[in-house]
């Protein structure tokens, strides 16, 4: 698999616009597959941030207070 560098900021405002992206598809009624896979991509950003921000302690501005994927 292929390791790629993102800043927290941008992770962050990836997840900010994934999250968006779970509350338009479930007020639109989308399916659960859709929201399942929206929630997959949360939790890998999530990941991500976490890898990013640990790895670079330094430079993080912002702390998450869970682990849900869904905040």
């Amino acid at each position: 698999m292929r390791e790629y560098s993102f800043s927290p900021e941008l992770l962050r405002m990836m997840l900010s616009e994934e999250r968006q992206k779970f509350s338009v598809a479930l007020g639109q009624g989308a399916s659960w597959r859709e929201l399942n896979q929206i929630r997959k991509t949360i939790n890998q950003l999530n990941k991500l941030l976490d890898f990013s921000e640990n790895k670079n302690p330094g430079n993080s501005t912002h702390t998450r207070s869970d682990d849900s994927g869904l905040r």
